[in-house]
């Protein structure tokens, strides 16, 4: 062979292990609706300030053809502050895939629109980092006292950093 050739060839793997890692780490769209039900409690109450906790479970569904996050199960903990006629939500999640890995993010916003940050995952989530926007799609009125129902719908990009 020529060492032409060869270095045609290497080139060629060269620029293919490239393009390969490059997309690889690539940003990757997600669109989930998430839809869950829980407890809320009450903190603090007055005439002008209203503070409550949450701790509520569901489950998502992928919007997006890829099928990201699909039937990832999730739990949120969360604080809600009503004041001014605004309500401030601020939210830790953990998801888990149906494989089992898990990823933590942060959901923060006013009355029905947020934003949604990856934090930290592990397995396949492993240097999980990007986000996107999050909005409140549904609320039911609760089933039973203390409770809330609702949906709501992330949108953005991921990465996973290795």
């Amino acid at each position: 062979m020529s060492i032409r050739f060869k270095w045609t060839v290497l080139s060629a793997i060269g620029l293919s292990l490239f393009i390969f890692v490059s997309f690889a780490q690539a940003q990757q769209p997600y669109e989930i609706t998430c839809c869950g039900a829980g407890t809320v409690t009450l903190l603090y109450a007055s005439k002008d300030l209203t503070i409550l906790s949450a701790d509520l479970t569901g489950i998502s569904r992928s919007n997006h053809p890829n099928k990201t996050f699909n039937n990832c199960t999730w739990h949120l903990v969360g604080l809600l502050r009503i004041e001014n006629g605004k309500t401030h939500w601020y939210q830790y999640r953990k998801y888990q895939d149906p494989d089992g890995d898990t990823f933590a993010a942060e959901l923060s916003g006013v009355d029905n629109e947020g934003t949604f940050k990856f934090l930290k995952g592990t397995g396949k989530w492993s240097g999980i980092t990007g986000g996107g926007k999050a909005w409140l799609t549904a609320r039911g009125k609760p089933i039973m006292p203390g409770t809330s129902q609702y949906c709501g719908i992330s949108k953005g990009t991921y990465e996973l950093k290795k």
